[in-house]
């Protein structure tokens, strides 16, 4: 037998004062709340695998006493010790009857040698024909498939093959015979689809054998059952989260999270990860939190997914071999192996998020009882706030697979000495960890003024010698307040110099803010030199207009110098060449004694302007 996992309340916690202990217990506590974990384990058992046919009675009771009292009453008979007269008298049988009782007697080692057989056909038997058999199993393998399925669609099928052959038309009883011959296995796996059937028949006895914390950790993915809003446009619904979670196989902790409007992908996967091995009041954990409140951190020694895409990554599983993580993988098609997390997951959708303002439901049927689009009033902020708090929760709750609470069965497994098996990333290797995890952008140019990001300007006197090449940075969604750019090896920490008053730091409001900019169109952002001004668009007119009577006269001025003599030309006469005016004839009709004074008057004659075109 294994050795079961030993969960004992240490010496200082069993002779603590009771009046100590009363001081620290909250009220609202139920008495006597377990404190030491008891979860299942194995046992090994030495057995011989070796079968032992039963006896199965193939009669009835009175059957059987009579082949007692036949058998006892041969063997009188064949030591001697009666006559076959007396035999045959007490058998109450003819003489033909009593030698076939004889020989069954000689020929048997027990009195069931001599029970008799139950008249009609053999179990398992059938009188339907051969021909007939083969049109069942035709039906069989073309229709019976699907929730629907039965004996009334295979009946049907095969009375029509039996028509087209001119053969007679089967009963619903020989059908109903012909399917309970059938695996039980088989017709379920028709009627629900292989993974169903093997939730249902395949053997589950592969269980692991987990002793300290961080042994084992279990990470998924599922989208929540709720619809979120807007950050800043309330009435505008931007879809449901993705929430990606890591869980202590061991202690049924919840490590860390990573709640997302973005599908899972290898960059969740890390932010769920950096959350779960930091300590969580690092600065540069996602989730930072109260450690008091959520102590619950370190490398794991394995962690165990199933086969998504974002989960197979060589790069992703080479990072976590760095610190000594090995990561396996669930066999595929068996749900049942991630068990543990899928449970975790259902409770916390059917006893938290179904009681939430736009809730979904987890299946079409659950929905029509929730009016989702009405109702949605969360954003993505505040649903992880509330899972946050929804996580502290489940950590004071009775498990019941471990029968204490998933808090409790850390605080013991620490408090036992298995803390010394739990390694953590040291404070000066945090900032290294961090880099490591974080996601990166590529391709970024270093202008005069810094670095363009989500339409944020980050600076710093580093980056002065580094003007107009490219680098890669790497950041946090949940704080991009700063980023890390990569210079010449080193990672330099670049602050954000220049943003909009009302841009938020988090990265899910800023991509959702965007989309909704984009493509709502109540909410759809103008482009730069958008005219949104009526005085602006009067003026546009009033210049078309302008244009427009300009190019007009030019062109009737052309025809009219080239066709003098048309007709259109007096149409417009104003378009004719018109007379020079003179003079006015005080230049020329002055008094003589004035003559001195001509030369003067010459400057004030005016310069008249002649058109080339009148020439």
């Amino acid at each position: 037998m294994t050795q079961e996992l030993d969960f004992k309340m240490s010496d200082s916690d069993q002779t603590a004062p009771a009046e100590e202990k009363s001081e620290t217990v909250d009220s609202r506590i139920i008495e006597k709340a377990p404190v030491v974990p008891n979860p299942m384990v194995r046992v090994r058992v030495s057995v011989d695998d070796k079968p032992v046919l039963l006896y199965k009675a193939e009669a009835s009771t009175d059957e059987e006493a009579l082949a007692i009292d036949r058998r006892k009453i041969l063997k009188q008979y064949d030591s001697g010790i009666i006559s076959k007269r007396r035999a045959k008298e007490l058998l109450q049988v003819k003489e033909s009857r009593f030698y076939t009782l004889l020989r069954d007697f000689k020929q048997s080692t027990d009195y069931r040698g001599m029970v008799r057989q139950k008249r009609g056909p053999v179990i398992g038997s059938t009188r339907t024909s051969a021909e007939l058999l083969e049109i069942f199993q035709v039906a069989y393998d073309k229709k019976y498939r699907g929730k629907r399925a039965g004996v009334a669609i295979v009946l049907d099928y095969a009375r029509r093959l039996c028509r087209k052959k001119n053969l007679e038309q089967p009963t619903r009883h020989a059908v109903s015979k012909f399917l309970a011959t059938k695996p039980e296995r088989e017709k379920f796996y028709r009627k629900n689809g292989e993974s169903k059937a093997d939730q249902a028949f395949d053997q589950r006895d592969d269980f692991r054998d987990l002793e300290s914390p961080l042994e084992s950790i279990v990470m998924d993915h599922t989208q929540v059952d709720i619809l979120l809003v807007d950050t800043v446009h309330r009435d505008v619904i931007v879809g449901r989260p993705w929430l990606t979670i890591i869980i202590c196989a061991t202690t049924r902790v919840i490590l860390g999270y990573y709640l997302s409007l973005t599908h899972p992908n290898v960059i969740t996967v890390q932010l769920a990860l950096m959350s779960a091995i930091l300590r969580k009041d690092s600065q540069y954990n996602p989730m930072k939190t109260d450690p008091e409140i959520f102590p619950f951190c370190g490398i794991p020694k394995e962690i165990y997914t199933d086969n998504a895409m974002e989960f197979l990554k060589q790069e992703l599983i080479a990072k976590c071999a760095r610190y000594g993580i090995d990561w396996a993988h669930r066999p595929i098609g068996k749900k049942w192996y991630g068990g543990i997390v899928e449970r975790v997951i259902g409770t916390f959708m059917v006893r938290g998020v179904h009681f939430l303002p736009g809730a979904t439901g987890s299946n079409v049927q659950d929905r029509e009882g929730f009016e989702s689009e009405l109702n949605a009033c969360l954003d993505i902020l505040e649903c992880r706030a509330w899972f946050g708090e929804k996580v502290t929760e489940y950590h004071g709750k009775k498990h019941s697979a471990l029968k204490c609470s998933p808090r409790a069965a850390w605080n013991h497994a620490m408090a036992v000495g298995r803390d010394d098996l739990i390694s953590m990333v040291d404070e000066s290797a945090e900032k290294s960890f961090m880099l490591d995890f974080m996601p990166s952008s590529y391709d970024h140019k270093i202008h005069p003024y810094g670095i363009n990001f989500k339409t944020r300007r980050y600076s710093a006197p580093v980056l002065e010698k580094y003007i107009n090449e490219e680098c890669e940075l790497r950041y946090n969604p949940y704080n991009l307040l700063s980023v890390w750019v990569l210079l010449e090896d080193n990672f330099y920490e670049i602050p954000c110099v220049r943003a909009r008053s009302n841009l938020s730091a988090d990265l899910e409001v800023y991509n959702k803010s965007l989309w909704i900019s984009r493509t709502h169109k109540d909410y759809k952002n103008l482009p730069d030199g958008a005219i949104c001004d009526d005085f602006a668009f009067d003026s546009m007119d009033v210049q078309e207009d302008i244009v427009d009577g300009a190019i007009a006269k030019t062109s009737a001025y052309k025809e009219l110098k080239l066709n003098p003599g048309s007709t259109s030309n007096q149409e417009t006469p104003w378009l004719l060449p018109q007379p020079i005016p003179t003079l006015p004839n005080a230049l020329i009709e002055h008094d003589a004694a004035e003559d001195h004074l001509a030369d003067d008057l010459d400057d004030y004659k005016p310069v008249i302007l002649i058109d080339t075109l009148d020439e």
